[in-house]
């Protein structure tokens, strides 16, 4: 349904349907734009006309939809594209708590959660009354701007729900990964590798491919492609070395194909340029080892509380990984705080939806 409607709102600007779109100081944002040197292309009134018709058009075809089915709440992944952004506005015209699911980095640093400046009393629709947090700081900067509209902005400490299975030695699907994994063969230590395309880090990854040819056997290498590079496209993400690289401790499709948290829980280290999987790797207990410096900018938390570091040159890590013991997976307790943790949240946002449902204005 989501294409079609966006297709849809499009020729409502195409041929002239949508209402004409209020833009109050347009032209001093636009001179705000320049002053910091932002090209102003993008944000013609022509192209603002165009995304706010969509949305609109994708807020009444869902807003029909909620009306039938009026759910209390509606969870969502990635609230800030026009889907999303239609979401939220037609579940705050019904009055139902709209719930975005954390599903990677977030806190101050990225522009969908951190430092909205000029939240007005009666917060924005588009943004989603409720951010499902997976740890303290990622709630602490939501709430640093949703003070201003606290009733329809807050945030809440879940958790991140699709590791709870993982801590439990005795789930079926951990069992079952646990078996594939150890199948590859005995190895003394796990190296997960997440593989991030971008050019400009071609010259790091060719020399982390040269790291991994040349070491030893008891080191097994899991390189995990990123979504965009299955396709074969590897070489114009400047990856084109590293996935090349073949041996019997060099894993590419089980490192691909299986579950993240699986492969988790038997990495002794967890390499990557900037990828928020080093989010999930504290949590279970794994070192993540930063190879670009871009990271400092994002992870500061992580680095300054030790749970990640800095690898400024790859050619350190054949002496580094020397000295890494093995690890063994974490369980048990973290499970049942897990789970614990999962039931107070949900019992919160019931709580919620119904104060929501029932506030006059929406």
């Amino acid at each position: 349904m989501t294409r079609t409607a966006l297709l849809r709102g499009e020729f409502r600007v195409q041929f002239g349907a949508s209402a004409e779109l209020y833009l109050p100081e347009y032209d001093a944002f636009i001179d705000l734009l320049q002053s910091y040197g932002v090209p102003p292309a993008g944000f013609s009134h022509r192209s603002l006309v165009r995304r706010a018709a969509m949305i609109e058009y994708v807020a009444s075809r869902m807003e029909a939809l909620l009306g039938r089915v009026r759910p209390r709440i509606v969870v969502q992944v990635y609230y800030y594209r026009i889907a999303g952004l239609a979401l939220n506005v037609a579940c705050r015209r019904l009055g139902i708590l709209s719930v975005d699911l954390q599903h990677g980095i977030a806190g101050n640093t990225h522009d969908a959660y951190g430092r909205w400046m000029q939240v007005p009393e009666g917060g924005y629709p588009m943004l989603p009354a409720v951010f499902w947090c997976w740890s303290p700081s990622d709630v602490e900067a939501i709430r640093n701007w949703s003070g201003a509209a606290p009733h329809w902005h807050d945030a809440v400490r879940g958790g991140n729900p699709s590791l709870m299975s993982w801590f439990d030695d005795q789930h079926p699907t951990t069992l079952a990964y646990d078996v594939a994994i150890r199948g590859r063969g005995d190895a003394t230590l796990n190296v997960l590798v997440t593989c991030q395309p971008k050019l400009v880090w071609k010259d790091m990854w060719d020399r982390l491919a040269g790291v991994v040819s040349s070491s030893p056997a008891h080191v097994r290498w899991w390189l995990r492609q990123h979504p965009a590079t299955m396709t074969g496209e590897g070489g114009r993400a400047g990856l084109d070395r590293l996935l090349a690289l073949r041996g019997a401790n060099i894993v590419h499709d089980e490192a691909s194909r299986y579950p993240l948290a699986a492969l988790l829980r038997h990495a002794d280290v967890h390499l990557t340029a900037t990828s928020s999987s080093a989010l999930e790797a504290a949590e279970m207990g794994v070192p993540t080892w930063f190879l670009v410096p871009d990271a400092r900018a994002r992870y500061g938390e992580l680095l300054d509380s030790g749970l990640a570091e800095m690898v400024d040159e790859p050619d350190e890590l054949a002496k580094r990984l020397a000295l890494v013991k093995a690890r063994q997976p974490a369980a048990g307790r973290q499970a049942e705080l897990a789970t614990d943790l999962m039931g107070k949240t949900l019992k919160c946002l019931f709580d919620r939806a119904e104060n929501y449902s029932f506030r006059p204005g929406a």
